[in-house]
Formats: structure tokens, C-alpha cells, sequence
């Protein structure tokens, strides 16, 4: 039995891609799964899922605005998953450390692996250099900047193995001098066990109320504030219009102030953070997702979860037009506007609204692209 703990600073419930990766490994005989998260709700817990122990640590994921109070969060979290390594290898159930960033520091939690031979995988969901220049607004070469790029470099180093999710992260990642013997693009296509590959969502029929839908963080970098303008601007000329959004962030109550303040608080509604279970079933209720992704350095290397979700699903989908999502999406797929600019998103939420049966072909296209999509390439 080999015995491998997972370290992630994130929800268990909600997050698609390490549920996937842990229950995968955990419906294996010969393996057993644990995996380390900040807690979701009032007391910390610890419980089985999809054949994964997930056991959760006092302290709660931060959700904010300052640079101080993540780092110090992430520290501590970090100590934390170091003491719950060490107990492992002393009981004798450790012989590999999967570790998810970000950050890419947590990989320090995971070094008492090393005492028994063991191995550390470095799981790259975003890169935090790019990350951080889009949250913060850093220029690219202050001093942030620079640290970042060492601690990538230097967490990929301490790594038996280091996972992409995308080619064109991967090439980035081997430009700042990581090995591509080292790394392994792992997809981000969504659970088949969970998504009916089988079945489209799309309706040619025509749609009052006309549901739109954001699901995933709630932050402006994330384009969320243009989802809610574009809405307030079709209200004429989409009857029965609306946009759910869903999940948090940081951004969410300045989300609610500008609905509050363009007077669409009859069109645009928040449901809250739902399981991965209750998501898709709240998605096959709506008519078009809107991926509103503004454009910088962390955007262009992302391929959205809730796109390859919604696809998966054969649900339309209006998107940013960026470096990633075009290298594997193309206009017979999804709807395409240019990044930040609002009249372009307006006008192609209208294309995709009057033209049904485009609107469902694409769909059907890019359906087929996620189904066929191989998950892993060396």
C-alpha cells in the first residue's frame, strides 16, 4: 500500500481538479489518499470522500485584499502541513507528497517525505508570478516579482515532479529554467464520473427568462464587474434576461454594490457557493456561461475550469479571447469577444442569444474537443 498525502490551500468541496486528481488515486487498491486543507466551515473536520480522508486544519482559507495577511496565512498553513507530514512518516503512512499551489512554498510542508526516501509532486494550478502581478497590480520586476521567480525555481527544484495544467504554462515554466523532463500537463477536463459526456444541456428553444451564468471566483481581475455591465446593458434588448453568479472572492461585495448601483438587482443574482454535485446541476438550468477573463500575464496562461466544465456539459459559452483558451478553442467552438471592452461582450451575448442554432452547434463542438481531450502528455 502506498500511502500519499495531498497538501492544497483550498476547498475540498468545491474545487473540480483536486477532487478528481485525489478520488482518481483513492479508487486505486494499492493506494491510500489523505488530503490537508484549511477548514470550510466553523470547526476544523475530518472526513471521507470519494475514498479520500480529508482532514482539515484550524485555520480557515483568508479571502482578501492584503499581501501581508496571505503570506502570513500561507506561512502558517504551511507549518501546519509540515507537522502533519512528519506524524505521517512516523506512523509509517507516508511514501508520497502531492502538493497543490498555490502557494509553491507549501512544498516545504512536505520535505519530512524526504527522511524516508519518499516523493514530492508539485502541482502548478496557477503561476504565482503571474498570479500576483494580476491581483496586486506589481510591476512585473519589482522586487515581488523577482521572489517569486526564485521561489518558483526553487520549489520546482526541491520536486521529483512538477504538473501543468496547460502547453502553454508548461512552456512558460521551462523559459524560467525548469527541466521539461520534469513536467507532466495534466488537463483540467472535467470528471466523466460527474459530467455527462453523453447528453447536451443546449436548447435550440428559445429561452424567457434568458439564463446567462458566471460560476468561479469573484474578482474583478476575473472580469465579473463586465459579466454585470453587459447584463445591465442588454436589458432592453434581451427580455427576461438574467446572470447568476456563482461561488466568493474577494470582490463579491463590490460586485453586489455595483448591481445595487446599476439598478439590476432584479437581473443579476449571487446563489452562494455550491458543492461540485449541486453546481452541475444548477449549470444544465442555464443557456449561456459567461467567461469574462480580463486580459494580463496570469489570464493569457489560463484554460478556465468553468469553461472545460461547461463544455463538458454542452453548454454555450462567451469567452475572452486569450493566448490559452484559443490554443485549444476555436470560433466553431465558442464565442469569442475582445477582452476588456464592454461593447464587444454586449454584442456577442446578443449573437449568441439570437442565433440558437449556432449557439448549440458550437456547443456540440466544443463538447466533442473536451470528450476527446487527452488529460495527461509528458
Amino acid at each position: 500500500m502506498k500511502h500519499i498525502l495531498m497538501i492544497a490551500y483550498t476547498g475540498y468541496s468545491s474545487d473540480a481538479r483536486i477532487r478528481r486528481e485525489a478520488e482518481t488515486l483513492a479508487s486505486r487498491k494499492e493506494t491510500s489518499v489523505t488530503l490537508f486543507a484549511p477548514k470550510e466551515g466553523e470547526k476544523a473536520r475530518t472526513y471521507q470522500q470519494g475514498g479520500v480522508t480529508i482532514r482539515e486544519s484550524r485555520l480557515p482559507k483568508y479571502q482578501g485584499g492584503s499581501l501581508v495577511s496571505y503570506f502570513l496565512s500561507y506561512l502558517a498553513f504551511t507549518a501546519l502541513s509540515f507537522q502533519v507530514s512528519l506524524s505521517s512518516l512516523v506512523r509509517g503512512k507516508l511514501d508520497v507528497v502531492h502538493v497543490h499551489n498555490m502557494p509553491n512554498f507549501l512544498i516545504f510542508g512536505a520535505l519530512p517525505v524526504r527522511l524516508r526516501g519518499g516523493k514530492i509532486i508539485l502541482d502548478i494550478h496557477d503561476t504565482m508570478l503571474e498570479t500576483y502581478a494580476a491581483k496586486f497590480r506589481e510591476d512585473r520586476k519589482s522586487i515581488l516579482q523577482r521572489i517569486l521567480k526564485l521561489e518558483e525555481s526553487v520549489c520546482a527544484s526541491l520536486a521529483d515532479a512538477v504538473i501543468a495544467v496547460n502547453e502553454p504554462q508548461a512552456d512558460v515554466l521551462v523559459s524560467r529554467g525548469i527541466p521539461r523532463k520534469k513536467i507532466t500537463v495534466v488537463m483540467n477536463v472535467p470528471d466523466d464520473r460527474l459530467f455527462d459526456y453523453g447528453t447536451s444541456v443546449c436548447s435550440p428553444e428559445p429561452g424567457n427568462p434568458f439564463r446567462t451564468v458566471y460560476h468561479g471566483t469573484i474578482a474583478r481581475r476575473h472580469g465579473v464587474d463586465q459579466a454585470i455591465r453587459a447584463v445591465a446593458g442588454l436589458r432592453g434588448r434581451i427580455p427576461g434576461i438574467e446572470l447568476h453568479i456563482l461561488g466568493y472572492g474577494d470582490d463579491l461585495e463590490n460586485c453586489k454594490g455595483l448591481v445595487k448601483e446599476l439598478d439590476v438587482a432584479g437581473y443579476v443574482f449571487f446563489p452562494g457557493m455550491l458543492t461540485l454535485e449541486d453546481m452541475i446541476t444548477f449549470l444544465k438550468g442555464m443557456d449561456l456561461e459567461i467567461v469574462t477573463n480580463v486580459r494580463n500575464p496570469a489570464s493569457e496562461l489560463m484554460l478556465p475550469v468553468k469553461l472545460m466544465e461547461c463544455t463538458a456539459l454542452g453548454l454555450p459559452v462567451v469567452t475572452a479571447r486569450l493566448r490559452t483558451i484559443e490554443h485549444y478553442f476555436s470560433d466553431e467552438m465558442v464565442h469569442f469577444f475582445d477582452p476588456d471592452n464592454l461593447e464587444s461582450l454586449v454584442e456577442t451575448i446578443y449573437e449568441a442569444y439570437s442565433d440558437r442554432e449556432k449557439r448549440c452547434a458550437r456547443a456540440q463542438n466544443a463538447k466533442h474537443l473536451t470528450h476527446c481531450q487527452p488529460i495527461v502528455r509528458h
